[in-house]
């Protein structure tokens, strides 16, 4: 909080005018965290049309995907052309790193081939995500999923 410039503990809403100039977000998920990225990429048009939402969603700078990955049989990654394309063109830096973990699974491979989709579509539109596979060098393990945190 202090760093951020930011009283603690938090005053109640204030509406755009008690964000600090200068003030960026850099948001993170990891594994199963991703979710919450993936949801807020969906909530992207919505919160940029309402006037309160839309001063901290112009706050956030970057958002870093980690490992992403869930037990589900799909949408582990944002797939969705229109979305991917209101991504792209948010300003947002876009960061996903992986490792063979989650995206070289045969069990679960639709999160390769999801977070393929992911990247190539937001090239597609113009945005320029940083990705990198960790440990591709290793065997799949929970331990390097797990110590992509302490690398990222």
């Amino acid at each position: 909080m202090k760093q951020a410039g930011l009283p603690n503990p938090l005053q109640p809403a204030g509406g755009a005018d008690s964000i600090p100039s200068g003030f960026s977000l850099t948001l993170v998920g990891f594994s199963k965290g991703c979710v919450v990225l993936n949801q807020m990429v969906y909530e992207l048009p919505g919160a940029h049309a309402d006037r309160q939402m839309s001063a901290f969603v112009k706050r956030i700078s970057d958002m870093f995907w980690l490992d992403g990955g869930h037990p589900g049989g799909s949408v582990t990654w944002v797939t969705d052309k229109e979305v991917l394309k209101e991504l792209a063109a948010s300003g947002v830096s876009i960061h996903a790193h992986v490792t063979p973990y989650e995206v070289r699974d045969p069990m679960r491979a639709w999160v390769g081939r999801e977070y393929g989709h992911f990247i190539q579509t937001l090239e597609e539109f113009g945005a320029c995500p940083s990705k990198k596979l960790h440990f591709e060098e290793e065997p799949p393990s929970i331990e390097n999923h797990f110590r992509i945190i302490l690398e990222f």
